[in-house]
Parts: C-alpha cells; structure tokens; sequence
C-alpha cells in the first residue's frame, strides 16, 4: 500500500509533458513506468491541467503528477471576493481593466494526482 503524502518535499522534477490526444489515450500507470512512451500524456490550457514526471528524493522509480486547477464552488466566493483577494494589474485602458486575482491561499487549491509504479 501506498503511504500518505502530506508535501512534494523531495520531489524532483524531471520535465513537464507534452499535450494531450485524448482523455482516455492513455493509461496513467503505464505511463509512470514508462513515460517516454506515452508521451505526449496531458498539458492543457482549456482544462487547466499539466502533467510532469519526475522522483522523490529516496524513493526508486518515476513517478507521473497530473495537477489541475479545481472548479468554482459557490459557497465561497463570497470569501475569495474579499478584502482578502488582491489584484494585479494586467492591463489597463480606458474602457476596462485585466487583472490577476489572488485570493487567500485556502481558495486556491489544485488537485494533484500522484502515480508511481
């Protein structure tokens, strides 16, 4: 059995993966053993998702994260909505701005997929 992870301490990145084929093109634990021939696994901007390969530092093997950015919920954005979010600005002109919102770190999570063979 797998143990817990609480942090990536000691991962150590090899490379980020190319882009996706399709959604079910290719499978996740041959691709952990094998990550040369499953290339290219997941990078997308539409879903908001990438995927790298790389080893935690005492551990053998490679091991294949898949990150992406978790939906809107709701129920807190009143929260993220706040005095608590910052902006940045991005752009500017006289009709409207473009801005970088950070909101509080506890919105602001990411899903991650860990798979080692």
């Amino acid at each position: 059995m797998e143990e817990s992870l609480t942090s990536l301490d000691g991962f150590k990145l090899e490379r980020v993966l190319g882009r996706c084929v399709g959604a079910g093109d290719r499978d996740p634990q041959h691709c952990a053993e094998s990550v040369t021939a499953c290339e290219p696994l997941c990078r997308s901007a539409l879903l908001k998702t990438v995927a790298v390969v790389g080893s935690f530092e005492g551990k053998e093997g490679r091991a294949v994260l898949s990150i992406q950015r978790r939906p809107f919920d709701e129920d807190v954005l009143p929260a993220m909505l706040s005095a608590g979010s910052s902006l940045e600005r991005d752009f500017q002109n006289a009709e409207y701005g473009i801005y970088s919102m950070l909101p509080p770190a506890n919105h602001n999570a990411v899903k991650c997929d860990v798979r080692r063979p």
